[in-house]
């Protein structure tokens, strides 16, 4: 990443050891060549979360691999890469922007790991009509499933705030 005013390279975790608050929203350039201009977004961790970030990298690190102390000096932070100006996202759009954005990925991930959808569409005569199919009948069978959780734990606060004398 490259400082906007200066054409400098900024080594982010020296950047960010030097910021006293937990907020960072700045203008950046990346690349070396094509420097396009975005936005650097980095929000400090609570220090519990960051030290379990910190100690679940540790934990689960292969063992050959050594991170550095850069590597976990960043794991204290979350750190966003937009286009989007700030006049359109505050930080904190762009961090419940990302946390959903993760959460679909990982909905993703999931369905491509459980319905085999490499196998299904790569090794099976099937037409852009069945897969078109196939995911509209996931994607309700989720909806419903999430109707289902969500009734359950609606009810379930509605039957505490009666049984609290609250409405």
């Amino acid at each position: 990443i490259w400082d906007v005013q200066t054409q400098k390279w900024i080594d982010i975790a020296v950047y960010l050891r030097q910021i006293k608050g937990n907020v960072v929203d700045i203008p950046i350039l990346l690349g070396k060549t094509d420097q396009i201009p975005v936005r650097l977004v980095c929000l400090r961790l609570p220090d519990d979360i960051a030290a379990a970030k910190r100690r679940n990298a540790k934990e689960k690190a292969a063992p050959k691999v050594k991170h550095s102390e850069v590597y976990y000096e960043l794991l204290g932070w979350n750190l966003f890469v937009t286009n989007v100006p700030q006049s359109i996202w505050s930080v904190l759009q762009i961090s419940f922007a990302y946390r959903v954005r993760w959460r679909i990925e990982t909905i993703f991930k999931c369905w491509k790991s459980i319905f085999n959808f490499k196998e299904f569409c790569l090794y099976t005569k099937v037409g852009a009509g069945r897969i078109h199919v196939s995911l509209h009948l996931i994607l309700l069978q989720y909806a419903l499933m999430f109707d289902t959780v969500y009734n359950y734990f609606h009810e379930a606060v509605r039957q505490f705030h009666l049984t609290n004398g609250k409405k």
